[in-house]
């Protein structure tokens, strides 16, 4: 999957993968990508979100993250419950902490 950061950064990222400020103590098995972001306002957790795979494409799973996560797909924004996994597609605006996202933009 290919993502854009709202840092403006654009990243390959496998699945399973583990997002947030310190994700290396949660990717502890290597053969789980740990995909550091730098977040200075700390509202990203440490450990936000998995990345991981769902039948014919990849799925975002909130990992008890402090301030929460949101997939927006349109004009919609569903909020993730923790540990459920939600389906990504192309074109998805994944939110994590406050202002922090992370655009779908190929797989």
């Amino acid at each position: 999957m290919h993502v854009k950061l709202s840092t403006g950064r654009t990243l390959a990222i496998g699945a399973p993968a583990i997002v947030g400020r310190n994700p290396g103590t949660a990717a502890a098995d290597a053969r789980i990508a740990a995909v550091q972001i730098d977040d200075p306002s700390r509202s990203v957790s440490r450990a936000h979100v998995r990345i991981e795979q769902a039948a014919t494409t990849l799925a975002v799973v909130d990992l008890g993250s402090a301030n929460g996560t949101e997939v927006e797909r349109g004009d919609r924004t569903t909020p993730l419950v923790t540990g459920r996994a939600v389906p990504l597609a192309v074109g998805d605006r994944v939110w994590m902490g406050a202002d922090f996202y992370f655009d779908v933009i190929g797989f």
